[in-house]
């Protein structure tokens, strides 16, 4: 990670996740991978919000979201769809749309660097996650980060 990405990331608005949260999100989520667990206690990513013109978006509908707290991400990927069905294929919740589909955001647990995806609740029917309907948001977390704080 560059510099001056670090240094936005330091100052973003949001909260870091102490490491009891951390544990708790662990426990509930074992795959969650280590390098997003200290991303997420180095840097106050929960309840910041992040937005994505359409042009810089893989998906063309650019993005408004909130980055979840551990217990966002733990209640999206045990108690709600389209999160139940996408931890089955290791997707994790790290956001949640702003703009009104309360669409959620995901990485895959097994990638790295894990692209970002935005799910829709239409991608899931009777209970299975349809992979057809995920939407791509950006290559890398990394390159997501970059883009939402070009302009901060």
């Amino acid at each position: 990670m560059d510099e001056i990405l670090i240094a936005k990331l330091l100052v973003l608005p949001g909260v870091k996740t102490s490491r009891d949260e951390l544990s708790s999100l662990t426990s509930a989520i074992p795959w969650t991978p280590i390098w997003l667990l200290d991303l997420m206690e180095k840097y106050p990513l929960a309840s910041c919000s992040f937005s994505i013109e359409d042009t810089d978006d893989m998906s063309g509908l650019g993005v408004e979201m909130q980055w979840l707290s551990a217990d966002g991400i733990i209640d999206e990927a045990t108690n709600a769809y389209p999160g139940i069905a996408a931890a089955r294929h290791q997707y994790i919740p790290i956001g949640v749309c702003l703009v009104g589909t309360g669409d959620p955001y995901f990485i895959r647990a097994e990638a790295q660097p894990s692209m970002v995806y935005r799910i829709p609740h239409s991608a899931v029917r009777e209970d299975e996650l349809n992979i057809d309907g995920i939407e791509c948001v950006a290559p890398s977390l990394l390159e997501f980060l970059e883009v939402a704080l070009r302009t901060r």
